[in-house]
């Protein structure tokens, strides 16, 4: 697939996730995103922690699906949110493949970096190197930013097309 893509913004379950079962006391949230060949849906635990579904609608990438969430899965910094689970689709199953990590609603780039500092980017790019296929989702919230982040992936040797950058909504919009 072909970075950047439109990132779109989903208040309906999607398709590819209508068959899925959550688990007992476990709740879909109105709120998904689609990036590129894969799609991000908050779910509800049974604890009421806000969680992303992390899937992809083509079942043709659902090896990219689990290489990326091993990858993410050991990684142990504050600033990237790893993978606490994975869902494989068996026959006997009503939901996978598919990983859970920590919903992150609204934090801006900027916002984000002020309040852990700049040190995770070289960890971020690290992960973008060793996962192939896979993207930075990013809130836009400064277009200099934006500019500066992909002039430090490419030096890093990352494609910058890989950090996509979702334009802030309008409060009306969400």
């Amino acid at each position: 697939d072909a970075f950047p893509q439109p990132s779109i913004r989903t208040t309906e379950i999607p398709p590819h996730l209508a068959s899925w079962q959550l688990p007992p006391g476990w709740k879909w949230v109105a709120n998904g995103l689609y990036t590129g060949h894969r799609h991000a849906q908050e779910i509800m635990d049974a604890l009421g922690r806000s969680l992303a579904l992390c899937t992809v609608p083509d079942p043709a990438h659902a090896e990219w699906l689990f290489q990326e969430a091993r990858e993410l899965a050991h990684r142990n910094h504050p600033a990237i949110p790893t993978t606490y689970h994975f869902w494989t689709h068996t026959p006997d199953s009503r939901r996978g493949p598919g990983f859970l990590r920590r919903w992150i609603a609204g934090e801006t780039v900027g916002a984000r970096v002020r309040r852990l500092g700049a040190e995770p980017i070289p960890d971020v790019l690290r992960i973008l190197r060793a996962v192939e296929g896979s993207v930075l989702w990013l809130l836009e919230d400064n277009k200099g930013a934006a500019r500066n982040l992909g002039r430090e992936a490419e030096q890093e040797g990352v494609d910058a097309s890989r950090l996509v950058f979702a334009p802030a909504l309008n409060p009306c919009q969400a």
